[in-house]
């Protein structure tokens, strides 16, 4: 796991479709990981979790999240991130994505970290 990744993340944007998620909804998400594990969590809930494997040497750096609690546990979720001291970026889909964007079929998710690492 890249160390850069430990600790909670509270959602600030999320773009599907070329849409903007409401920020009410937005603000209430969270990522937390551990190991090579993470929980997701909606207002301090936790809705979904799963395992992950990174491609830490690929352009862009690949995460691929295994859900294994959930509506969609057993589904693998193909992405790609970026970390940038207290910002993490994420880019997902039934696909992998090339690019950053969440005008397309992917969810782009912006990040701030949350609290110490």
């Amino acid at each position: 796991m890249d160390p850069r990744l430990h600790g909670a993340w509270k959602a600030v944007r999320i773009e599907q479709q070329g849409n903007f998620v409401p920020e009410e909804a937005t603000q209430t998400l969270k990522y937390i990981f551990k190991d090579n594990e993470v929980a997701l969590m909606e207002s301090d809930k936790k809705t979904g979790a799963g395992t992950i494997c990174l491609g830490a040497t690929q352009t862009p750096k690949t995460m691929d999240i295994t859900l294994t609690e959930g509506p969609q546990s057993g589904k693998t979720v193909l992405g790609i991130y970026e970390v940038e001291v207290d910002c993490l970026t994420l880019c997902v889909g039934d696909e992998r994505p090339t690019s950053f964007s969440g005008a397309g079929k992917a969810a782009l998710i912006e990040l701030r970290r949350e609290g110490p690492n």
